[in-house]
């Protein structure tokens, strides 16, 4: 019985964490008892064991009185988060610029090829662009020796992305949520999805030249602020 209520659990934690981290369920949200056993078909015990997860995972809060609310998300808490994930995202390349072998360098390049071959994404392939560059990153990271680390550096990844589909997806009313429109009117968000800046990490890489994926990782984060602010104003 017991193990039937921990299966049950994992299941409603698994899915209602995949709606929240991709803004199905969008942030602020009340998340009822009842609508959750309405829309998941799941008893409340493993809703409630599932929730309490979610708030370990700071996806989900718990506000005196009146329940369970899925986490707020804001430009200024994505920032936060960008660069706490880029404190660590450094730390790895790091070790990976010290420890990468031959094996490390072959991957490196292979993943960068299939992952310009992606170009610039559009609505419908968006997701496939992300699977891409997830293993370029995931090549680049690959030799580091911090596995704690590198187990942060993915829960904050999963926040980062949440924040950001939420900051394209809750604009204000009149503004286009078309990836591909967006993209059009944002010259920042262009440079961000296409693969030139993933080009020169690549090559700094295999220079190992730390100071000038440093830089590289910045301008990354400067591009995601200005796409936000070019895309409010289009």
């Amino acid at each position: 019985m017991q193990s039937d209520i921990i299966s049950k659990t994992d299941s409603v934690y698994n899915t209602l964490k995949d709606d929240i981290l991709n803004v199905r369920i969008v942030p602020n949200y009340p998340l009822k008892i009842k609508w959750l056993q309405e829309k998941y078909s799941f008893g409340m015990t493993p809703i409630r064991e599932a929730l309490s997860r979610l708030e370990k995972d700071y996806l989900v809060i718990l506000v005196p009185n009146k329940g369970y609310y899925t986490a707020s998300t804001s430009l200024k808490e994505f920032l936060e988060i960008f660069n706490a994930r880029n404190i660590i995202k450094l730390q790895l390349i790091k070790e990976s610029l010290q420890f990468g072998d031959i094996n490390w360098e072959t991957q490196i390049v292979a993943k960068h090829y299939l992952f310009a071959k992606e170009a610039m994404p559009d609505k419908d392939d968006y997701d496939k662009w992300l699977r891409a560059h997830d293993a370029f990153t995931d090549a680049l990271l690959s030799a580091h020796k911090s596995p704690w680390l590198f187990r942060f550096y993915v829960q904050l990844t999963e926040h980062v992305r949440r924040q950001g589909r939420a900051l394209f997806k809750m604009r204000p009313a009149g503004v286009a949520h078309d990836f591909s429109f967006a993209a059009l009117k944002s010259s920042s968000l262009r440079s961000l999805y296409t693969i030139d800046i993933y080009t020169e990490i690549k090559n700094a890489a295999l220079n190992r030249d730390i100071e000038s994926i440093i830089c590289l990782i910045e301008e990354c984060t400067q591009l995601f602020t200005l796409a936000y602010n070019e895309i409010q104003k289009s």
